[in-house]
């Protein structure tokens, strides 16, 4: 082989070398494409299904929400005719008894204990009940309150764990047993005083989370709390696209 002929050779082996360096390069972006798509949609899927069990669970407790709505209008009605039929009984000789007085004044703070929607006391033919009987059930339904606001308490102290987990299970906790509790909102925020920052972000999602699945009935009277929140959050750098629709939601509901 003369020397043109070995530089040619050469030359066609360089290229060959050139072209299957560039087709490598190519099978392995090809590879390191499929590989991203497939973890991509691997995400998608695990995001899907995370959000089609949030929307089942949230079904499921605001289904329960209802219920606890309808139970305590049934029972604030009724404790309402306890009272009416309290007044009547006043009405009608002996009302200005010291009895007849003390007795106006404990169903008046047993319906405002059971306005609370934490104690579950039986309100059944109150009005039948003696003094004694009276003070004992107030007494009762003073212990469920102090109670539940110990547990609700530590629920919300849950909500700041380092464990998502531990987060969102207060988060459901709080859902389910505290959706009527006119403390709640007012409990959380005192919670969150000072801890509106980023190493907090993941217990704020869950509140604002928490919030948008709230009556109106109990966001309204914290409107002026809930927007100072929302701002010092804003502040904060916490609130990104989503958050921001879930905050005009609970807005929504508060006007």
């Amino acid at each position: 082989m003369n020397p043109q002929e070995n530089q040619a050779l050469i030359a066609e082996i360089q290229k060959t070398k050139m072209q299957s360096y560039f087709f490598l390069a190519l099978l392995m972006v090809g590879v390191f494409t499929t590989a991203y798509m497939i973890n991509a949609l691997n995400e998608a899927k695990r995001d899907i299904e995370e959000k089609t069990i949030m929307l089942e669970e949230s079904n499921t407790l605001l289904a329960e929400q209802n219920k606890q709505i309808k139970d305590q209008k049934k029972r604030l009605e009724e404790l309402g005719k306890q009272l009416q039929a309290n007044g009547i009984l006043k009405g009608n000789g002996g009302s200005n008894s010291e009895n007849a007085v003390k007795k106006e004044k404990l169903l008046k703070e047993l319906f405002s204990l059971v306005s609370e929607n934490n104690s579950k006391i039986d309100v059944s033919n109150l009005s039948a009940l003696s003094v004694s009987e009276l003070e004992g059930l107030v007494k009762k339904a003073n212990k469920e309150e102090q109670e539940h606001g110990i547990k609700r308490d530590k629920t919300i102290k849950q909500l700041f764990s380092k464990s998502e987990a531990n987060r969102k299970d207060a988060r459901r906790k709080l859902q389910k047993g505290c959706s009527l509790d006119k403390e709640l909102i007012s409990s959380t925020l005192t919670a969150f005083e000072g801890k509106v920052n980023l190493d907090n972000k993941e217990s704020y999602y869950q509140f604002i989370y928490l919030l948008t699945q709230l009556s109106s009935d109990m966001l309204k009277p914290e409107a002026t709390a809930l927007n100072t929140f929302f701002e010092e959050a804003e502040k904060a750098g916490l609130n990104g696209a989503s958050t921001k629709r879930d905050i005009a939601k609970i807005r929504s509901k508060m006007k």
